[in-house]
Protein backbone atom coordinates (compact mmCIF):
# COMPACT_ATOMS: atom_id res chain seq x y z
CA UNK A 1 0.00 0.00 0.00
CA UNK A 2 0.98 3.53 -0.20
CA UNK A 3 2.11 5.59 -3.00
CA UNK A 4 4.97 3.87 -3.88
CA UNK A 5 3.60 0.44 -2.94
CA UNK A 6 6.30 -0.06 0.08
CA UNK A 7 3.91 -0.30 3.03
CA UNK A 8 3.07 -3.46 4.36
CA UNK A 9 -0.77 -4.53 4.67
CA UNK A 10 -2.27 -3.02 8.04
CA UNK A 11 0.24 -0.72 8.83
CA UNK A 12 -1.17 2.46 9.45
CA UNK A 13 0.09 5.14 7.31
CA UNK A 14 -0.11 8.70 8.27
CA UNK A 15 -0.11 11.70 6.33
CA UNK A 16 3.53 12.54 4.84
CA UNK A 17 5.12 14.86 2.00
CA UNK A 18 6.57 12.52 -0.97
CA UNK A 19 9.95 13.09 -0.79
CA UNK A 20 10.45 13.10 -4.71
CA UNK A 21 7.97 15.64 -6.03
CA UNK A 22 6.81 16.98 -2.24
CA UNK A 23 3.57 16.67 -2.47
CA UNK A 24 1.41 16.23 0.30
CA UNK A 25 0.28 12.17 0.55
CA UNK A 26 -3.03 12.12 2.69
CA UNK A 27 -3.20 8.15 3.73
CA UNK A 28 -6.20 6.58 3.52
CA UNK A 29 -5.20 3.47 4.95
CA UNK A 30 -4.57 5.02 8.98
CA UNK A 31 -6.98 6.59 11.37
CA UNK A 32 -8.93 8.19 8.55
CA UNK A 33 -10.03 5.77 5.54
CA UNK A 34 -12.55 7.98 3.80
CA UNK A 35 -11.59 10.96 2.06
CA UNK A 36 -12.35 14.27 4.26
CA UNK A 37 -13.58 17.93 3.36
CA UNK A 38 -10.19 19.32 4.25
CA UNK A 39 -8.09 16.75 1.86
CA UNK A 40 -10.68 17.72 -0.96
CA UNK A 41 -11.04 21.19 -0.71
CA UNK A 42 -9.52 23.22 -3.76
CA UNK A 43 -9.55 20.27 -6.05
CA UNK A 44 -12.33 20.43 -9.09
CA UNK A 45 -12.63 16.28 -9.37
CA UNK A 46 -11.10 13.24 -7.33
CA UNK A 47 -9.08 10.36 -9.63
CA UNK A 48 -8.76 7.05 -8.15
CA UNK A 49 -6.60 5.23 -10.37
CA UNK A 50 -5.48 1.80 -8.26
CA UNK A 51 -4.74 -1.77 -9.77
CA UNK A 52 -7.01 -3.84 -7.69
CA UNK A 53 -6.08 -7.74 -7.87
CA UNK A 54 -10.45 -9.34 -8.14
CA UNK A 55 -10.64 -10.28 -4.61
CA UNK A 56 -13.14 -9.08 -2.15
CA UNK A 57 -10.87 -8.79 1.23
CA UNK A 58 -8.27 -6.80 -1.05
CA UNK A 59 -9.19 -3.05 0.60
CA UNK A 60 -8.55 -1.08 -2.56
CA UNK A 61 -11.96 -1.82 -3.08
CA UNK A 62 -13.20 -0.44 -0.14
CA UNK A 63 -10.83 3.07 -0.67
CA UNK A 64 -13.19 2.98 -4.01
CA UNK A 65 -16.17 3.02 -2.22
CA UNK A 66 -15.28 5.31 0.31
CA UNK A 67 -14.24 7.83 -2.44
CA UNK A 68 -17.50 7.71 -3.78
CA UNK A 69 -19.23 8.47 -0.83
CA UNK A 70 -16.97 11.24 0.21
CA UNK A 71 -17.29 12.90 -3.72
CA UNK A 72 -20.96 12.72 -3.40
CA UNK A 73 -20.95 14.26 -0.31
CA UNK A 74 -18.72 17.07 -0.60
CA UNK A 75 -19.86 17.41 -4.03
CA UNK A 76 -17.25 16.55 -6.49
CA UNK A 77 -17.26 14.50 -9.74
CA UNK A 78 -14.91 11.59 -9.29
CA UNK A 79 -13.07 9.85 -12.15
CA UNK A 80 -12.20 6.22 -12.30
CA UNK A 81 -9.17 4.96 -14.02
CA UNK A 82 -10.10 1.48 -15.33
CA UNK A 83 -7.49 -1.16 -15.26
CA UNK A 84 -7.61 -4.93 -15.85
CA UNK A 85 -8.75 -7.09 -13.38
CA UNK A 86 -5.40 -9.94 -12.96
CA UNK A 87 -8.51 -13.05 -12.35
CA UNK A 88 -9.72 -12.55 -15.86
CA UNK A 89 -13.64 -11.63 -16.06
CA UNK A 90 -15.42 -14.76 -16.91
CA UNK A 91 -15.63 -16.67 -13.74
CA UNK A 92 -17.49 -15.69 -10.29
CA UNK A 93 -16.93 -17.72 -6.79
CA UNK A 94 -17.22 -17.59 -3.39
CA UNK A 95 -20.01 -16.87 -1.02
CA UNK A 96 -21.23 -13.69 -0.35
CA UNK A 97 -20.67 -11.52 2.54
CA UNK A 98 -23.32 -11.41 4.96
CA UNK A 99 -24.41 -7.47 5.13
CA UNK A 100 -24.32 -7.36 9.10
CA UNK A 101 -20.27 -8.17 8.53
CA UNK A 102 -19.59 -5.22 5.99
CA UNK A 103 -16.35 -3.70 7.14
CA UNK A 104 -13.23 -2.19 5.42
CA UNK A 105 -12.05 -5.76 4.20
CA UNK A 106 -15.76 -6.80 2.84
CA UNK A 107 -18.61 -6.15 1.32
CA UNK A 108 -21.97 -8.33 0.48
CA UNK A 109 -20.12 -9.52 -2.87
CA UNK A 110 -18.56 -12.47 -3.72
CA UNK A 111 -14.44 -13.47 -3.32
CA UNK A 112 -13.87 -13.52 -6.51
CA UNK A 113 -16.39 -11.27 -8.42
CA UNK A 114 -14.93 -11.20 -11.70
CA UNK A 115 -15.29 -7.12 -12.51
CA UNK A 116 -12.86 -5.14 -13.52
CA UNK A 117 -11.93 -1.71 -11.03
CA UNK A 118 -14.37 0.48 -13.12
CA UNK A 119 -17.07 -1.77 -13.28
CA UNK A 120 -16.74 -1.96 -9.29
CA UNK A 121 -17.05 1.70 -9.15
CA UNK A 122 -20.35 1.43 -11.08
CA UNK A 123 -21.71 -1.74 -9.15
CA UNK A 124 -20.88 0.35 -5.88
CA UNK A 125 -22.53 3.39 -7.56
CA UNK A 126 -25.98 2.07 -8.59
CA UNK A 127 -26.34 -1.02 -6.19
CA UNK A 128 -25.49 0.63 -2.70
CA UNK A 129 -27.18 3.71 -3.57
CA UNK A 130 -24.43 6.10 -3.68
CA UNK A 131 -24.98 8.29 -6.53
CA UNK A 132 -21.76 9.95 -7.23
CA UNK A 133 -20.76 11.75 -9.99
CA UNK A 134 -19.10 9.38 -11.70
CA UNK A 135 -17.48 8.92 -15.16
CA UNK A 136 -15.34 5.93 -15.89
CA UNK A 137 -12.13 6.05 -18.37
CA UNK A 138 -12.91 2.78 -19.83
CA UNK A 139 -9.43 0.31 -20.19
CA UNK A 140 -7.82 -0.43 -23.62
CA UNK A 141 -6.82 -3.98 -25.16
CA UNK A 142 -8.26 -6.25 -22.12
CA UNK A 143 -10.15 -8.78 -23.02
CA UNK A 144 -12.60 -10.92 -20.06
CA UNK A 145 -11.27 -13.78 -20.83
CA UNK A 146 -7.69 -12.64 -20.32
CA UNK A 147 -5.97 -14.26 -16.91
CA UNK A 148 -2.06 -13.33 -17.66
CA UNK A 149 -2.40 -9.54 -18.23
CA UNK A 150 1.34 -9.46 -17.31
CA UNK A 151 1.71 -10.69 -21.09
CA UNK A 152 0.66 -7.45 -22.38
CA UNK A 153 1.49 -5.13 -19.58
CA UNK A 154 4.09 -4.49 -16.84
CA UNK A 155 3.11 -6.00 -13.67
CA UNK A 156 3.36 -3.62 -10.51
CA UNK A 157 3.06 -4.80 -7.13
CA UNK A 158 -0.31 -3.67 -5.70
CA UNK A 159 1.73 -3.96 -2.03
CA UNK A 160 5.21 -5.61 -0.68
CA UNK A 161 2.46 -8.95 -0.48
CA UNK A 162 1.43 -9.42 -4.31
CA UNK A 163 4.82 -9.12 -6.78
CA UNK A 164 3.17 -10.61 -9.08
CA UNK A 165 0.34 -11.93 -11.01
CA UNK A 166 0.65 -15.41 -9.95
CA UNK A 167 -0.04 -13.85 -5.87
CA UNK A 168 -3.25 -12.54 -7.25
CA UNK A 169 -4.33 -15.72 -8.43
CA UNK A 170 -3.66 -17.63 -5.12
CA UNK A 171 -4.87 -15.06 -2.97
CA UNK A 172 -8.26 -15.34 -3.04
CA UNK A 173 -8.07 -18.94 -1.34
CA UNK A 174 -5.08 -18.48 0.69
CA UNK A 175 -5.47 -15.39 2.16
CA UNK A 176 -8.36 -17.09 4.29
CA UNK A 177 -5.96 -18.87 6.05
CA UNK A 178 -5.10 -15.44 7.73
CA UNK A 179 -8.06 -16.35 10.29
CA UNK A 180 -6.29 -19.15 11.13
CA UNK A 181 -3.01 -19.85 13.42
CA UNK A 182 -0.95 -21.00 10.06
CA UNK A 183 1.20 -18.97 8.52
CA UNK A 184 0.49 -17.83 4.54
CA UNK A 185 3.58 -16.94 3.49
CA UNK A 186 3.53 -13.06 4.38
CA UNK A 187 7.50 -11.68 4.59
CA UNK A 188 8.62 -14.67 2.69
CA UNK A 189 9.62 -14.86 -1.31
CA UNK A 190 6.12 -16.55 -1.89
CA UNK A 191 3.72 -14.73 -0.09
CA UNK A 192 0.36 -16.47 -0.08
CA UNK A 193 2.06 -19.35 -2.19
CA UNK A 194 3.15 -21.31 0.83
CA UNK A 195 1.45 -21.80 3.45
CA UNK A 196 2.51 -23.39 6.79
CA UNK A 197 3.29 -24.01 10.64
CA UNK A 198 6.44 -25.31 12.87
CA UNK A 199 3.66 -28.06 13.84
CA UNK A 200 2.75 -29.35 10.22
CA UNK A 201 4.42 -32.12 8.76
CA UNK A 202 4.88 -31.04 4.98
CA UNK A 203 4.40 -34.23 3.54
CA UNK A 204 1.08 -35.24 5.68
CA UNK A 205 -0.44 -32.42 4.69
CA UNK A 206 0.41 -32.84 1.29
CA UNK A 207 -1.06 -36.77 1.04
CA UNK A 208 -4.15 -34.73 2.89
CA UNK A 209 -4.84 -32.59 0.10
CA UNK A 210 -3.92 -34.76 -2.49
CA UNK A 211 -6.66 -36.93 -1.24
CA UNK A 212 -9.56 -34.20 -1.68
CA UNK A 213 -8.15 -34.01 -5.89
Amino acid sequence: TGVRGHFQAGEKVQAYRDPRTDLPVYSLYGDVRKPTEEMLTGIDALVFDLQDVGCRFYTYLYTLLYALEAAREFKLPIIVLDRPNPLGGEIVEGNLLKKEYTSFVGYPIPIRYGLTIGEMALYFNTIFEIKAELTVVPLDGWNRDDYRIEQSISWVPTSPNVPKVDTAFVYPGTCLVEGTNLSEGRGTALPFEVVGAPFIDGEVLTQALDGLD
